[in-house]
């Protein structure tokens, strides 16, 4: 009986995204994942890179609660930043290291299906325009692409039935693909080691954290960990292996994770 390769899915994000030679070493690791028997994925996003495609096309884009509104106009634009730029670049980058890389965003061939997401706005329900969340991942073609040995690399766009294009936080995004593969890790780069107590010190690294402790708040968390930590907890209760934050700027914690060692923080059921 073959032993089935254990799937590693990597939120790609953060300085690894912009900084080249982190976006070489990234791709290393992945190279090494995929010839050690792993079946990589990689999901990514891209907020700066829409920022400044918006920018340049002067396509006006608001933020309601945090959240980007993205109107009918922009996101053609949006896509192009997610699937041409970003997109374009990770793969190119990992077929030049010899990876048999196929780039996708999670809308080709239905396979992610989205629906609006909504906010709370002074007590009323209101959506984000064309900014979605995922409802269902139809995972054969994900799972065939990794049967036959390619290693997908997702942007965080999906689509509802309509084919209609919804733009999705790519921590929700990587979670729910992460849960539908049932993957044995999934990790997700940031700019620090991990979750910190002080975020201005490296030391003060929190190795394992469980949902109990961030909801009864007993952890002080700073900046964008929270929805990434959500997504974590997510992705965990959904039977997902091991979910580790980790630090994207120092590319060999990929393989360090999924050799078990005590690196980034460890998120427990």
């Amino acid at each position: 009986l073959l032993m089935e390769k254990k799937k590693v899915l990597i939120k790609y994000g953060g300085n690894a995204m912009t900084d080249p030679k982190l976006q070489r070493g990234v791709v290393s690791k992945i190279k090494s994942l995929a010839d050690n028997g792993y079946q990589p994925i990689l999901v990514h996003g891209g907020g700066p890179f829409i920022e400044e495609v918006l920018k340049r096309f002067e396509i006006n884009s608001h933020f309601i609660n945090g959240l980007r509104y993205t109107s009918e106009e922009a996101i053609p634009y949006v896509e192009t930043a997610l699937r041409g730029l970003v997109n374009g670049n990770l793969t190119g980058l990992c077929l030049k290291a010899g990876i048999k890389a196929v780039g996708l965003s999670g809308k080709d061939g239905f396979a992610s299906i989205s629906q609006p997401q909504k906010t709370q706005v002074e007590g009323k329900e209101t959506d984000l325009g064309r900014v979605g969340t995922v409802k269902q991942v139809d995972t054969h073609l994900y799972q065939t692409l990794l049967d036959s040995g390619f290693t997908p690399v997702l942007a965080s766009i999906a689509c509802n039935e309509k084919g209609e294009e919804y733009n999705v936080n790519a921590d929700w995004f990587a979670a729910e693909i992460a849960r539908a593969l049932q993957v044995d890790y999934f990790l997700v780069l940031t700019n620090t080691e991990g979750l910190l107590e002080d975020a201005n010190d490296e030391n003060t690294l929190i190795h394992e954290v469980s949902e109990q402790e961030v909801r009864a708040g007993k952890i002080d968390i700073f900046g964008g960990m929270l929805p990434k930590l959500d997504a974590c907890f997510h992705a965990l209760n959904g039977g997902v292996g091991e979910v580790r934050i980790i630090n994207g700027q120092k590319p060999e914690r990929i393989l360090e994770s999924v050799a078990g060692e005590k690196v980034g923080t460890r998120c427990l059921r």
